[in-house]
C-alpha cells in the first residue's frame, strides 16, 4: 500500500499519492521537475543494484525512511 512497484520509473500523473519503487536508471535518481530544485524527488525510490552497493533493500527500511533510494556509501 501506497507504493507502486515497477521496472521503470512511472509518469509522475501516474502516481497518484503513492511512491514508486523501482530500477532500471541504475545508480541515477530522479529530480525534482522544478527549474531550480536541485533536490531528488522523493516520490521515486530507486532500488537498482548499483544504487544499493549491491545488496537488496529490505522493504520495512523503504517504508520506514531508512532507505531513501539515495546512494548508499
Amino acid at each position: 500500500k501506497n507504493h507502486w512497484v515497477s521496472h521503470c520509473p512511472i509518469h509522475p500523473t501516474e502516481l497518484r499519492g503513492k511512491r514508486n519503487i523501482h530500477g532500471h536508471l541504475h545508480g541515477n535518481l530522479i529530480m525534482c521537475n522544478y527549474p531550480l530544485d536541485k533536490y531528488r524527488d522523493t516520490h521515486y525510490i530507486n532500488v537498482c543494484v548499483e544504487n544499493c552497493n549491491g545488496y537488496p533493500i529490505n522493504f520495512a527500511d523503504i517504508k520506514d525512511g531508512t532507505f531513501k533510494g539515495e546512494i548508499i556509501i
